[in-house]
């Protein structure tokens, strides 16, 4: 049964966390990339900010066909996961910049 879903084990030092756990973080980090993002981008559009950098901003907040299309059709390779969620840090890094410096 894969370890009956456990998420942590039993060592000799304490717990220990499971793969299946470090997945999950990994998933729960991944969302909260798109919220912070979508909440710059909105603040970043109330302030009148590059209308640019807000559609750049709101085309990444959409999920690429190249990581997933649905349920059932998605990449299993972990370097185009890490492409995107590079791309997203560094659309989150800009836009705070902006913010930061007024906006445009």
């Amino acid at each position: 049964h894969n370890g009956c879903g456990q998420l942590i084990y039993p060592g000799k030092e304490g717990l220990l966390a499971s793969v299946r756990l470090a997945v999950i973080r990994d998933g729960i980090e991944d969302y909260e990339t798109f919220v912070v993002l979508e909440e710059l981008t909105d603040k970043l559009e109330q302030a009148g900010g590059s209308p640019e950098l807000v559609a750049a901003n709101r085309r990444m907040l959409e999920v690429s066909p190249e990581v997933t299309k649905d349920l059932k059709h998605y990449t299993d390779d972990p370097l185009v996961l890490l492409k995107h969620r590079e791309a997203l840090a560094r659309q989150i890094v800009k836009t705070r910049d902006t913010l930061k410096a007024g906006g445009s």
